[in-house]
């Protein structure tokens, strides 16, 4: 006060206490650290919202939390450190109800994220797209019920922003954990019924989840799925659909690849039922369709009067390079068996006819074609020249014989018209 002076000093004595006043102010001055630390927490947490915004009409999501972590994990080291000191004591009340404060909207701010992360995932699933809720009615109803108190309680933090108020109800965590265990059964669910789609039609494995979940909800409209198929089928871009006319349904008549090449369906397939049915009859469609096209080409391929240019014109380009390999293992086969009976100038005569083969293959290529006729001759003598490469390289070695290792080495391909017969051959 300003009635202590320097005489009172004296007349005191305190000079003979020096250390003990020194001891006594340097404790003040630590609980006075502690003091204003305590202050300068409540001043911040006196302001400190949760950042809640509108995300679809009628409900809210917690938007950034960085300066609310921040503040957390700077005001929770704070008070850690407070409790380390001796002089906690007479703030130790503060101190523990600041702790249990903070540590709660930590907790509920981080069970918000997980709630919400799955909740989102989810009403896009259940609410989104009315397809699934049939094949789930009591995940349907769970989820219902998370998502009516889930956006109950994110209306309340935006209606009521401060954190240290938002995060004051009661039972609020527990009610936030409940919410999280039962959107995780619910995901669980939903895995296991896409799982058994995927069981079903296999070539699902290919797409993600939500690639999946968006063909599931569109399965009726075959156009709506025909963006997915190119991760279905390798090589195929889309479908070629015919729409639904009187009594009549969607059907696939063909298939479209990337370059634009098509293949048409020896039988037109109904798309009708679930889409992991329909799809699989597509891929059967798609098999039966290539194997009696392979066939027409192979024949004509071995027919000599057709002239290679219709050949290349009229079949898919992977059907020609797998012709072209069966006709190439038949005449290599052929002629090392006819050198194995003396006749030792066989497997030359079929490499010359290889090289002629190249040749009009090339002879091709110089007049005015497609681009889509372009690439399969491109790829088709590719093949080819290694096939002759082959040849060279057996006749090199003097392979003589169809059971030598430089032919049994080779990847041969042969035609079977009876698939028992290939069973039988494996």
């Amino acid at each position: 006060s300003d009635a202590f002076n320097l005489q009172q000093v004296v007349d005191l004595q305190l000079v003979q206490h020096a250390d003990l006043i020194a001891r006594l102010a340097d404790d003040a001055k630590k609980e006075a650290k502690i003091e204003d630390g305590l202050a300068d927490i409540q001043k911040v947490w006196s302001t400190m919202t949760i950042d809640v915004r509108e995300y679809k009409a009628g409900t809210y999501t917690l938007r950034s939390t960085e300066e609310l972590y921040q503040a957390l994990e700077e005001n929770i080291l704070a008070l850690s450190s407070f409790k380390s000191s001796q002089f906690y004591l007479p703030f130790a009340a503060k101190v523990e109800h600041w702790e249990k404060t903070l540590a709660n909207i930590s907790e509920i701010c981080e069970a918000i994220q997980n709630v919400q992360r799955a909740w989102m995932y989810l009403e896009n699933v259940f609410r989104g797209s009315e397809d699934i809720r049939p094949h789930l009615p009591d995940e349907s109803i769970m989820f219902d019920e998370v998502n009516d108190g889930f956006i109950e309680m994110m209306k309340r933090i935006f209606d009521e922003p401060l954190a240290t108020k938002a995060c004051s109800y009661p039972r609020m965590l527990e009610t936030l954990n409940q919410f999280e265990a039962t959107l995780d059964k619910v995901q669980k669910s939903l895995n296991d019924y896409l799982e058994k789609k995927r069981q079903t039609f296999p070539r699902f494995y290919f797409l993600s989840n939500d690639d999946l979940l968006e063909i599931l909800g569109q399965a009726r409209d075959p156009e709506l799925v025909q963006k997915h198929i190119k991760k279905c089928f390798e090589g195929v871009k889309n479908m070629e659909l015919q729409p639904p006319s009187q009594n009549r349904r969607w059907e696939c008549i063909g298939l479209i690849a990337p370059d634009g090449e098509k293949v048409k369906l020896t039988a037109a397939v109904k798309l009708e039922g679930p889409v992991e049915v329909w799809l699989g009859s597509v891929e059967k469609g798609m098999l039966t369709s290539l194997r009696a096209i392979l066939v027409k080409c192979h024949n004509m391929n071995m027919t000599p009067k057709v002239r290679k240019e219709k050949w290349v014109k009229e079949f898919a380009g992977q059907l020609l390079i797998t012709s072209g390999q069966i006709k190439w293992t038949t005449d290599c086969t052929s002629a090392l068996q006819k050198c194995e009976r003396g006749q030792k100038n066989a497997l030359r005569m079929v490499r010359r006819g290889q090289s002629k083969h190249i040749g009009n293959l090339c002879n091709m290529i110089r007049k005015p074609l497609t681009k889509c006729e372009r690439s399969k001759l491109v790829a088709l003598i590719t093949i080819e020249v290694h096939a002759r490469d082959v040849q060279d390289r057996m006749i090199s070695l003097k392979t003589e014989t169809a059971n030598h290792f430089n032919w049994l080495s080779q990847l041969r391909f042969e035609l079977i018209d009876d698939p028992a017969e290939i069973a039988a051959g494996q």
